[in-house]
């Protein structure tokens, strides 16, 4: 009689980990499109008016950050916007890896700058927020990138010696509170912006579509 021999445990290990990974429950996601877009334009002044208030002391490969940061910024959110459903697992791996990444040379570039650190915080939250914005799927997730976007703002105020920052400052608090009663709105669980207007725009077409089928006789005595 021969014994059919067990497999090794840790050949199992992994395919086993991969399993209880993608059986995780779904997080809840934030379905409202506006205020994802809303965030991200408050994000992308922060990246603005940081780099503005620099006066070109923050510079990727030579150039203003915000000429890599802000297309990244919005690349990152089109795909958490189409995968916000989805487990995203290797995205998420892969993402860890560069935060783990970006706090290396965080270490490394506050050593050359021990006389003020306030740019190279500004360089870690840029570069953390662009790989966080790759998998926001949740409103928790739109508010981190929200006080990311605050925490810019304070940065550059801190940084800036003229009033080009001034402008950027408005635009931020202008953009913010729509985006905080929006953001309260989702907590309470009511309906969202995007349905309210899709909701109307519905309604709209039927009505329509119920006028045409009113035979023209009776359409002036409606009017």
């Amino acid at each position: 009689m021969t014994i059919n021999p067990t497999p090794p445990q840790h050949k199992q290990l992994l395919p086993d980990f991969m399993a209880r990974l993608r059986n995780l429950p779904k997080p809840i996601t934030e379905e409202s499109l506006i205020l994802r877009a809303l965030v991200q334009i408050l994000v992308i002044i922060g990246i603005i008016a940081t780099d503005i208030a620099s006066d070109g002391s923050l510079l990727w490969f030579n150039l203003p950050v915000s000429i890599f940061a802000v297309p990244l910024t919005i690349l990152a959110g089109l795909w958490s916007w189409r995968s916000r459903k989805d487990s995203n697992i290797g995205v998420k791996f892969l993402i860890a890896i560069g935060m783990l990444a970006m706090l290396l040379l965080f270490f490394r570039n506050i050593y050359a700058n021990l006389n003020d650190t306030r740019l190279v915080l500004a360089e870690l939250l840029i570069q953390l927020q662009i790989l966080h914005g790759f998998d926001m799927p949740r409103r928790k997730d739109l508010g981190y990138s929200m006080v990311i976007g605050l925490i810019l703002i304070g940065v550059a105020g801190t940084v800036s010696q003229t009033l080009a920052f001034a402008p950027w400052l408005f635009l931020f608090l202008a953009i913010a509170l729509p985006v905080l009663v929006l953001d309260y709105r989702s907590r309470l669980g009511l309906e969202s912006l995007d349905q309210l207007l899709r909701r109307r725009r519905e309604t709209k077409k039927m009505c329509v579509k119920i006028y045409s089928n009113i035979p023209p006789c009776h359409r002036n005595a409606l009017a």
